[in-house]
C-alpha cells in the first residue's frame, strides 16, 4: 500500500531500480516491479534468522542477499522483497515506515488500532514461544517473525498488528 501511494504521487515508478534508492544493494538489475511481483529471484529469507544479533547484521545480509533464481523467470515468495520495499518507502518519504504508513494510510482510514510495536501487549494474542539467542519465552505484542523482530519490529514484510474492525475498514 505504501509503495502504491508513492507511485500514485509520482515519487517512484514500478520499473525504477532498487539500487537507485538503496545504492548499497548488490543486485543492480532488480526493479520495484520485481519486488512487488516476487520475481526478483532473491532467497526467501535471511540465513539463520533466529541468531542474527543486530539490525546492522540483518541489513548487511539483505544488501548482499543471493539470488536463487534468474530474475523474471518464476514467482517465488521472498520476505526480502517487501523488506526492501519498506526501506524504499523510508528513503523516498524521509519518514520511518511505521510513521509513513500511520500518517498516509491508517490515520486517513481511521484505523487507529493498527500499527507496528503496539503499546498495550495485553491486547495482543500470544503468537509463539521462542527459545533462541535473541528471545526466550512467549512472544506477545511483538512481531514473531525473526527478521522483523531484529529490525525493531518494523519491516515491510511483517510486524503489523490490528483489530478486526480496522481490517474491515482496510478491506
Amino acid at each position: 500500500s505504501c509503495i502504491l501511494k508513492l507511485i500514485e504521487t509520482g515519487k517512484v515508478r514500478l520499473f525504477s531500480k532498487v539500487s537507485d534508492f538503496i545504492p548499497e544493494f548488490i543486485h543492480k538489475d532488480l526493479t520495484i516491479w520485481n519486488l512487488v511481483t516476487h520475481t526478483s529471484g532473491l532467497v526467501e529469507c535471511l540465513n539463520d534468522q533466529a541468531n542474527i544479533e543486530s539490525k546492522e547484521e540483518a541489513w548487511q545480509q539483505i544488501m548482499n542477499a543471493e539470488k536463487i533464481l534468474e530474475t523474471n523467470t518464476l514467482i517465488n515468495f521472498s520476505d526480502l522483497n517487501f523488506i526492501l520495499l519498506g526501506r524504499i518507502v523510508e528513503v523516498v518519504s524521509g519518514m520511518t515506515l511505521d510513521e509513513f504508513v500511520k500518517t498516509e494510510i491508517f490515520d486517513k482510514m481511521e484505523m487507529f488500532d493498527t500499527g507496528y510495536n503496539p503499546k498495550d501487549a495485553l491486547r495482543c494474542a500470544p503468537t509463539e514461544e521462542r527459545c533462541d539467542r535473541v528471545v526466550k519465552g512467549i512472544v506477545r505484542g511483538k512481531v514473531h517473525d525473526e527478521t522483523a523482530y531484529i529490525l525493531g519490529g518494523v519491516a515491510g514484510h511483517a510486524g503489523l498488528f490490528s483489530t478486526v474492525s480496522d481490517v474491515a475498514k482496510f478491506i
